[in-house]
């Protein structure tokens, strides 16, 4: 292929604010022109961009939600791109609810057009079926974009074409972050923890983070004596703040806890992050961990990893954090206690969260994955 820039469209459910500054940065790339389409998803605000800066057009999408199936997105961008000719290649979601994704790769593997799958390449609720079908369509696809290692070696097994995988890690603009973390103070870190331990969750509470267990634990520590103080930070969903609240009051601990509401400002959210301890999310983790991981605080979770979200690639056990047996609140407890007595390992892991978010998931290295599987759709090398 001669030297002349490679264009490339890109279908998006949606485009949350978390994710500008990765698209920005790929459009960055000397060699490529990037388009962007993205739709709508329940629940989640589109962000407002500068399209002078960022080539981005809404896209047109319309979600039937089926009783006991589930959800399913009617966009015809995925057919509109598969029959365009102005792209080298189009990146569509490798997602199975999106009911237009396999006519469109169908035409793309006749029309011979280079089409990039995107996705997490695997479901918190597993199917024989469904989980069949995702993994068939990768082979009408020229590359597929993971986000994790760990799916990227489970997918390569006993497949002859092992070379189309490709992993962009999960990342999120750490550049704020970077502006408001302290540096580490081991001694001011070890006389605060000896006067209290602070423990911090930031997120939308809803059911599924299964805050009842940390509420539990913290209850056990405070009856053994333990200092602990456990900051809660979010937008409560169908009620959660609420319910939680009165938990906290029935088990005797409100002295213990506090609920501070949603904050969006970085420079808030830095007093939080930077006065605290330990990070904890006994389920259903997602982007909040690799917001932890930025200002150096590891995190404790329940061992269950198909109860969270595919960021919990980023974590690793001993190294980043701890986990507890699932639901627990009683091996939760202990593993509060053992980082609460154990300075040193603390520091490592404090350490080990920064590595991770510097070197590893990082915006860097998505951009790298991203473009490598691009290069490789279109056949290219990279010079």
């Amino acid at each position: 292929m001669n030297r002349r820039n490679i264009s490339v469209a890109i279908f998006q459910p949606a485009l949350p604010l978390y994710r500008v500054p990765f698209f920005a940065k790929l459009g960055e790339e000397p060699w490529l022109n990037v388009k962007l389409l993205y739709g709508d998803v329940h629940g989640l605000n589109n962000a407002k961009i500068d399209r002078t800066s960022m080539d981005a057009a809404h896209a047109s999408s319309r979600t039937l939600s089926i009783p006991i199936i589930g959800e399913f997105h009617f966009a015809l961008t995925p057919l509109t791109l598969a029959f365009s000719r102005g792209y080298d290649a189009i990146a569509l979601p490798w997602n199975l609810r999106f009911v237009f994704l396999l006519p469109a790769l169908l035409i793309c593997f006749v029309r011979r057009l280079p089409v990039l799958l995107w996705g997490h390449g695997r479901s918190k609720q597993p199917g024989f079926f469904r989980d069949l079908l995702r993994g068939l369509i990768t082979y009408l696809a020229s590359s597929v974009i993971l986000y994790d290692r760990q799916t990227l070696v489970s997918l390569q097994k006993d497949r002859k074409t092992n070379s189309k995988f490709f992993v962009a890690p999960n990342a999120i603009d750490q550049v704020e972050v970077r502006k408001h973390r302290q540096d580490f103070d081991i001694e001011e870190r070890v006389s605060r923890r000896r006067r209290c331990f602070h423990l911090l969750h930031v997120s939308r509470l809803q059911a599924d983070n299964c805050l009842d267990v940390a509420l539990q634990a913290v209850q056990l520590l405070v009856r053994a004596g333990k200092p602990v103080f456990l900051r809660v930070v979010g937008k409560s969903v169908d009620g959660e703040a609420e319910r939680l609240i009165q938990l906290a009051n029935e088990l005797g601990i409100k002295e213990h806890v506090g609920f501070s509401g949603p904050i969006y400002s970085e420079t808030e959210l830095s007093q939080c992050f930077n006065s605290s301890d330990c990070f904890i999310y006994p389920a259903n983790v997602g982007l909040s961990l690799l917001h932890a991981f930025g200002y150096g605080l590891p995190i404790i979770l329940g061992d269950d990893m198909t109860s969270h979200n595919p960021e919990i690639a980023a974590f690793k056990d001993g190294e980043n954090g701890v986990t507890f047996a699932q639901n627990d609140w009683r091996d939760c407890a202990k593993a509060i206690a053992r980082l609460m007595d154990d300075t040193v390992l603390l520091s490592q892991l404090s350490m080990g969260a920064r590595v991770t978010i510097d070197k590893e998931h990082c915006l860097d290295q998505m951009v790298a994955g991203f473009t490598a599987a691009i290069r490789y759709a279109v056949g290219t090398k990279n010079e």
